[in-house]
């Protein structure tokens, strides 16, 4: 149950690892830092050589958390990583009743593919959130400054206005050089 690094810094998705009947694997960290659990015992994975083999640790389950962040992300590619996680929790299936000697120390439950992807497809509704950067921030008459779009859920079309600067106007993702 001692917290340890890098699982246990901030902004990162520690995992604790189940069993098939959604126990605490015996050999898995736990502890209120951990954020997730997902299976990672006798998980069936690759070996040198072109073979497969039953492995198990939280070096299974760790995947299986990437693995399905990516999937989510594949569905919405504009939702923002931290609309991601927090879908990944919500989703969560509850462990308590198979694990009642480590309340609150096994994440937010489970994860729950399916109701993870349920979560993200909620999101592809909703409008998108107009935000770019500009580079430089202070610039010479003459000079030009480069727009990045970084637009949040599901930009589809854009539409720049540049006042003083040339071009003064674009439709496009990410406008050329604009020069004042």
């Amino acid at each position: 149950s001692a917290i340890f690094y890098p699982a246990g810094y901030n902004g990162v998705v520690s995992v604790a690892s189940t069993t098939t009947d959604d126990s605490k694997s015996s050999f898995s960290n736990f502890g209120t830092w951990i954020k997730i659990s997902a299976p990672g015992s006798a998980i069936l994975s690759t070996v040198p050589f072109g073979n497969y083999a039953s492995n198990s640790g939280t070096s299974m389950a760790s995947p299986m958390v990437a693995g399905l962040v990516g999937l989510m992300k594949s569905l919405n590619p504009g939702m923002p990583n931290e609309d991601l996680i927090q879908c990944l929790y919500n989703s969560a299936d509850n462990l308590t009743n198979a694990n009642p000697g480590f309340p609150g120390q096994l994440g937010a439950g489970r994860i729950n593919a399916g109701s993870a992807m349920a979560c993200v497809a909620a999101t592809l509704n909703n409008a998108p959130i107009a935000e770019f950067t500009g580079t430089p921030t202070t610039i010479v008459q003459g000079n030009s400054v480069i727009f990045i779009e970084n637009s949040l859920y599901n930009a589809t079309n854009w539409q720049w206005s540049f006042p003083g600067g040339t071009p003064s106007t674009f439709t496009g993702r990410n406008p050329p050089a604009i020069v004042y």
